[in-house]
């Protein structure tokens, strides 16, 4: 029932198309399908397989239906892609889905790329997780990742900071 729901909804070009036309809710939408797929396998381990895990890498990251998703996620939900990028390497970190090294090594660019762009989406999976940012930066050892890394962790301090406000307490 999961495979069938996966081909009418999250891996069908005309779904994503609707999607699409429906902004920003639409790619939150997108993100919430991919957050249902790791409640699956954390509830019934064997319900969500690596090829679909792929899959949702190979369409939302890669766009392999050429849809410049990853231009509408920017325009409409840079968050929603941040958040979901975040999953699937939360997936990969915590075993629920063997993904291979190159694979987790784009995610962990590709989701540092949109804190960088967009700044941290604030949810309750990413922040403070230590954990993460610890796998976080094993993955981004490849050319060019030194820099991108090191971006992410001012973007990241930048959102942590006390405001001036903050600083000065209470009035």
């Amino acid at each position: 029932a999961i495979n069938t729901d996966f081909h009418v909804r999250l891996f069908n070009r005309k779904w994503i198309e609707g999607m699409m036309k429906e902004g920003y809710a639409g790619a939150d939408q997108v993100k919430v399908h991919v957050s249902n797929m790791l409640g699956w396998k954390i509830m019934r381990e064997g319900s969500i397989r690596d090829d679909q895990w792929n899959e949702v890498v190979d369409i939302y990251v890669r766009d392999s239906k050429n849809l410049h998703i990853r231009e509408w996620f920017d325009k409409e939900n840079p968050h929603a892609f941040q958040n979901m990028t975040h999953l699937l390497l939360e997936a990969a970190r915590k075993g629920y889905w063997k993904a291979d090294e190159a694979t987790l090594r784009e995610l962990a660019s590709e989701y540092a790329k949109s804190v960088v762009t967009h700044g941290p989406d604030g949810g309750l999976r990413t922040g403070g997780n230590a954990p993460f940012e610890a796998f976080l930066q094993t993955k981004m050892d490849a050319p060019g990742d030194a820099e991108r890394l090191a971006d992410y962790k001012a973007a990241m301090a930048k959102e942590t900071e006390p405001t001036s406000s903050e600083a000065k307490g209470p009035a």
